[in-house]
């Protein structure tokens, strides 16, 4: 707003998200298949399911709370940027636009960084490393207090924001099972206008109770520690999602699940179970009642068929296609209950 006014900020700023909007109409999705909802909403009891999605599932919980931190932070640094604009390094009203600005450039070179994470197997890691960006740059201001400074420690938070907002969506949408991810998207922005507002409350009583130093401090230090304290945890979400994808892996190399989009693939593994057989031992024998798709992840199988040798199968191949069209019927259930990993 030095080189214009106010009224062509708002102009760019319109333009540009009509932009955006015109380049999301082009984006193809398939989405898996999903039962319709149903027609009672119940607000009360939806956000309920949500949390104790969240309890039970003790990635989720981290993840989630690590970005109740970060959006805490986020809250506080509103009212940070003002103070320190005015108070600390004495630019002026400009300097609030100024400052808030590095963050925003930091977040554009943050999300080029983080369209190098696509197939990353360190996701986790990477969200963390975010958070920690989120506060440790806003207590290390009021130790360097000159503006030069304070513009790059701010981008280095616009930069984090990038590693959380990639993370944290990607990993929620992987790990949350499918019946219960809206109501946990609902319940994580319900918690991100919460703790905003506390955030902002809380630097405001911090300041006139110590002083911005303290303040910034203070509430800098709260991510780091947490992602220190929690780091050997954030290994676990990686991991089982490692696991996910060799389960992706097998499933699509069966060439009647290739056409399939990869969401549905991912919804069919998520159902995917081991089964050991020993050497010898029948999966199932001709006669029995069909009532699971086998794919093999490792050894071979013999097909006999009235006593005699049909075929051998190998890993990445599947049988029991009878039990998918006995059990499927017009709305296909072998996501949860038919899908079986065959060992031998």
């Amino acid at each position: 707003m030095e080189f214009t006014d106010v009224a062509v900020v708002f102009a760019v700023a319109a333009a540009a998200s009509l932009a955006a909007a015109a380049l999301l109409l082009r984006l193809r999705y398939d989405a898996p298949p999903r039962p319709a909802a149903p027609r009672g909403v119940h607000l009360i009891a939806d956000a309920a399911e949500g949390i104790r999605a969240m309890v039970q599932n003790r990635d989720l919980a981290l993840l989630n709370g690590l970005a109740i931190a970060q959006t805490f932070t986020r809250g506080a640094l509103t009212v940070f940027t003002v103070v320190v604009a005015l108070d600390l390094l004495r630019i002026g009203e400009p300097g609030v636009g100024t400052l808030t600005a590095a963050v925003g450039a930091g977040a554009v070179i943050g999300s080029l960084v983080a369209s190098l994470l696509v197939g990353s197997r360190r996701l986790a890691r990477w969200f963390g490393i975010g958070v920690a960006l989120w506060g440790l740059p806003i207590a290390l201001i009021p130790l360097f207090p000159r503006e030069a400074t304070a513009l790059i420690l701010l981008a280095c938070v616009g930069f984090g924001n990038a590693l959380v907002d990639v993370g944290l969506f990607t990993l929620m949408a992987r790990l949350a099972p499918d019946a219960v991810l809206a109501r946990l998207f609902g319940l994580q922005e319900s918690l991100v206008s919460l703790t905003v507002g506390l955030g902002a409350v809380s630097a405001s009583l911090l300041i006139d109770l110590t002083s911005v130093s303290v303040a910034m401090v203070a509430v800098g230090a709260l991510c780091p520690i947490l992602v220190v304290a929690t780091w050997r945890r954030l290994g676990r979400p990686d991991r089982n999602i490692g696991e996910l994808d060799k389960e992706i892996t097998l499933l699509h190399g069966i060439p009647m699940l290739q056409p399939l989009p990869l969401p549905a693939i991912e919804q069919l593994a998520r159902g995917l179970e081991p089964v050991n057989v020993s050497a010898g031992q029948a999966a199932f024998r001709q006669g029995d009642p069909a009532d699971r798709f086998y794919v093999i992840e490792k050894g071979m199988a013999d097909v006999i068929g009235d006593g005699h040798l049909v075929t051998t199968l190998g890993p990445g191949e599947g049988f029991g296609q009878i039990a998918l069209m006995r059990g499927c019927g017009v709305r296909p259930r072998f996501a949860r209950l038919l899908i079986l990993s065959c060992r031998r």
